[in-house]
C-alpha cells in the first residue's frame, strides 16, 4: 500500500459522487438559441480556431457570439 492510496480513495469517492449527481439529480438546461460547440480534449494544433473562423464567415448573416473558456 503506497502513501498515496488514501488520496486516491478520496478522489475516487468524490468522482463517483459527482457522476451520480450529474446523471441522477441535475436537470438538463434548455437554451433559447442554437449552440455549436467546437473542441475536444486535445489542447492545441487541431485546427479549432481556423474552423471557428470559417464557421463565422459562413454564418455571417446570423448574430454570433464566441465564448472561449
Amino acid at each position: 500500500m503506497s502513501l498515496l492510496s488514501p488520496i486516491g480513495a478520496i478522489f475516487r469517492s468524490v468522482t463517483q459522487a459527482r457522476k451520480f449527481i450529474q446523471l441522477n439529480l441535475q436537470k438538463p438546461v434548455q437554451f433559447p438559441v442554437k449552440i455549436i460547440s467546437v473542441g475536444n480534449l486535445t489542447m492545441g494544433g487541431t485546427g479549432k480556431t481556423p474552423f471557428v473562423d470559417l464557421l463565422c464567415k459562413k454564418l455571417y448573416h446570423k448574430k454570433i457570439v464566441i465564448v472561449s473558456r
